[in-house]
């Protein structure tokens, strides 16, 4: 007997189910997805048609999206499950997975349905499945200091600092603002042989340079006016056995750098005022955005001591040559902002194309920022083009265009338009290989607009 649904529209169905906040996926009788829903976003950091029609087994090849599988269970046993996961972001949900049978008992589809922070509602239920092994096309997306990555170019970084970590050698960690060299510093110390002893930092540029020395060597009682009668003891002392992190090395006076290069080679310093020198076991690790070498030319960075902070070097790429994680990125923090906020904002389509092809001077600290202004303003449950910074809105023509457009000429509108286009976009983009892309035409081509349009 049909049932009667009171002719309701199977397509407003499917949208009731695309707005839903809790993640819906539907798999057929071979392991392949059918449908997920847009909240999957929001847990996985990647779009329902990346990943629908694609078998599991094909979704596990590129990346452990969820953790464990409740697929074979389920597949076997023709069993309802319970099961706590752990996404590709290190986001847990409680998950659902219900078997559809056909008529002969046999599987036709698998509906699971997944949502965070609900184990007072699901209290009563005890997992089935142990969490199992996967090898994943990413590593160390889970509490390795909130460092998210998808990208090849990240993965290479994080593979050469946990070889650094083994080491008790100096490390030099360059990058520009907000890519997350403290992240990454606190990365190589939690991977050592050192992570059970302190880890301990000091902002150079923060500091009154006056008092970065008794910061780092302490005093001994008496020692200048106004100190303490007791003395103070140094991040040299207090770090011992531990790793002292160093932030912007650049900024570290003239006059102190030969002290502190000695302190590096024969690993013992002397107290303001002491004369007896004190032997210390410290893993130093520094950073800077500033050109070291241009300093060294200028005479105001010492180059034995850039060598001996420089026995590695790592690099934290930009963000706008981290194209892949940006996806990840954005979801992340919708996630971290929307519980810090009590929302459940997901993200258009037409803000998610400004933020992808945003070149994040920034990097990573400006899109947090961003997110998270983002999301307090949004007027509704989609975060909108309009609710990010006027300078991220999609680019809609310029006056300049408006007025050539009276002109009548047909090819002095096309060729202004195009320079136009060509100047807009590459104010953006800073390179041939990144307007390319943006533009979606080969590198020979964007690279005779840039001779024709910026170079000209």
């Amino acid at each position: 007997m049909k049932e009667n649904y009171n002719n309701f529209d199977p397509i407003e169905f499917i949208k009731i189910i695309e707005n839903l906040y809790d993640v819906v996926e539907i798999w057929d009788d071979n392991y392949k997805l059918i449908y997920v829903n847009a909240a999957v976003y929001n847990s996985l950091g990647v779009r329902p048609k990346q990943l629908i029609g694609k078998t599991y087994q094909e979704l596990q090849a590129e990346a452990s999206y969820w953790t464990p599988s409740m697929l074979s269970y389920i597949y076997t046993n023709k069993k309802t499950v319970i099961q706590t996961q752990e996404t590709i972001l290190g986001v847990r949900y409680k998950s659902i997975g219900v078997p559809i049978l056909n008529t002969m008992g046999k599987i036709k589809y698998i509906v699971i349905t997944s949502r965070k922070n609900d184990a007072d509602l699901l209290k009563s239920l005890d997992p089935v499945i142990s969490k199992e092994t996967h090898n994943a096309a990413v590593s160390d997306i889970k509490n390795d200091c909130n460092i998210l990555y998808h990208s090849d170019v990240m993965e290479r970084t994080i593979e050469i600092a946990k070889k650094i970590a083994q080491t008790d050698a100096p490390c030099l960690i360059l990058g520009e603002t907000g890519t997350g060299k403290n992240l990454l510093a606190k990365y190589i110390h939690q991977n050592s042989s050192r992570k059970d002893n302190v880890f301990l930092t000091i902002n150079m540029a923060s500091m009154n340079p006056n008092l970065i020395e008794s910061e780092l060597f302490g005093y001994d009682k008496g020692s200048f006016t106004g100190a303490n009668k007791e003395g103070k003891p140094g991040l040299f002392k207090i770090a011992n056995g531990g790793t002292l992190f160093l932030d912007e090395i650049g900024e570290l006076p003239a006059p102190l750098q030969a002290k502190f290069l000695h302190v590096l080679q024969e690993n013992e310093f002397t107290p303001i005022g002491g004369t007896t020198p004190i032997k210390t076991d410290i893993r130093i690790i520094s950073t800077t955005n500033q050109d070291l070498e241009s300093q060294i030319k200028e005479g105001t960075f010492r180059r034995d001591l850039f060598y001996r902070l420089n026995i590695f070097e790592l690099t934290l790429p930009p963000l706008r040559e981290r194209d892949e994680d940006i996806n990840f990125l954005i979801s992340y923090y919708l996630d971290v902002f929307n519980l810090k906020y009590k929302k459940g904002c997901n993200i258009s389509q037409g803000a998610l194309n400004s933020l992808c092809s945003y070149e994040w001077p920034g990097n990573i600290r400006e899109l947090s920022n961003i997110i998270e202004r983002s999301v307090v303003i949004a007027e509704n449950d989609f975060i909108q083009e309009r609710d990010l910074p006027e300078y991220l809105h999609t680019y809609e023509g310029s006056q300049l265009t408006r007025n050539i457009l009276e002109c009548g000429d047909f090819n002095k509108i096309l060729e202004a338009y195009k320079a136009e286009v060509v100047q807009y976009y590459y104010s953006k983009a800073q390179s041939s290989r990144k307007l390319a892309k943006v533009l979606n035409i080969s590198p020979s081509t964007a690279g005779r607009l840039i001779q024709k349009y910026i170079d000209s």
